[in-house]
């Protein structure tokens, strides 16, 4: 694994400041991980290893891994702690605090006022006790929808990236999963793109085929997936050079051929939900792939 491999190299602390300073600002975002594949508690390992040397050392890297590392040690060390010495009423506060935020802050999406969602956003992010994973993974995620309306690609992996990391298990909320995808594409990251569509579109499919009741006829209906995601599928596939053949055979016939480079803007015959986080869903289940999950957002 990729990061058990640079984990190795930030334990030895004459590799550190060159790793750190090239990971720093990605890594972070997976400080948060309990678990990815057999790998248990990999969050931690990343924290324990960009925290590894004193503030003198960090000083001394460039500006973005000097900024991450900062923001890692405020929410791991100094935030716990303090966290940690709450009295529950105070904690319960601060949570129904961030719940009203992100109402508001969907509101103001909705309104057309992404800069402020995104301020309200990050208010709520701030408030939020670090307990409540649900919670900051709907945060997160919405957020990550605001930076894709502002066409700030980096930033919009990055907070899909956080909210997939606090999914139980990682990586297993769709919207996410379809944010980052389409953060990717603005990125030319087509491989990394076509992974979380293949992702996203196998759960969307596996939930459809669930929720499906046999027809009349007494087969099973096949969902299809909505055409933003085939359309963005074949794209990728187009671009990576898989399937190269058959895609040139069967590439019009199934999609029609032709279109602009960007995918298209999911509309409301794409799905059977709205554009954003439920403004009154505190999150729900944290089960894999649950139905709020799977609703399709606007592509950006």
């Amino acid at each position: 694994m990729a990061v058990d491999c640079l984990l190795l190299l930030l334990d030895d602390r004459d590799t550190w400041r060159a790793v750190a300073d090239a990971t720093a600002s990605r890594l972070v975002d997976l400080a948060e991980v309990r678990q990815l594949g057999p790998r248990k508690r990999i969050g931690d390992a990343i924290a324990s290893a960009l925290l590894l040397l004193d503030v003198d050392r960090v000083e001394e890297l460039g500006f973005e891994a000097k900024e991450a590392i900062a923001e890692l040690r405020k929410m791991k060390v100094e935030r716990k702690e303090e966290e940690e010495g709450m009295p529950g009423d105070e904690l319960l506060r601060r949570e129904a605090l961030a719940k009203e935020k992100r109402r508001q802050g969907n509101d103001r999406f909705v309104d057309g006022d992404v800069d402020k969602a995104i301020e309200l956003y990050t208010q709520a992010l701030d408030l939020c006790p670090l307990s409540r994973r649900t919670e900051r993974l709907v945060l997160y995620s919405n957020r990550a929808q605001c930076r894709l309306a502002r066409r700030d690609a980096d930033a919009a992996a990055s907070d899909a990236t956080r909210a997939l990391a606090l999914a139980r298990p990682a990586n297993a909320h769709a919207r996410s999963l379809w944010r980052r995808a389409q953060a990717y594409d603005m990125k030319g990251m087509a491989r990394e793109s076509l992974l979380d569509c293949l992702a996203f579109a196998g759960a969307w499919l596996d939930r459809r085929r669930r929720k499906r009741r046999p027809a009349r006829g007494g087969g099973s209906v096949n969902p299809k997936l909505p055409y933003c995601v085939a359309r963005m599928i074949s794209k990728q596939m187009s671009v990576t050079g898989l399937f190269a053949a058959m895609a040139k055979t069967n590439g019009d016939k199934q999609l029609g051929g032709g279109g602009g480079d960007r995918m298209l803007r999911c509309d409301d015959d794409d799905d059977d939900g709205d554009d954003e986080d439920d403004p009154d869903d505190d999150g729900g289940s944290e089960e894999e792939l649950s139905d709020d999950g799977l609703k399709i957002c606007t592509s950006g």
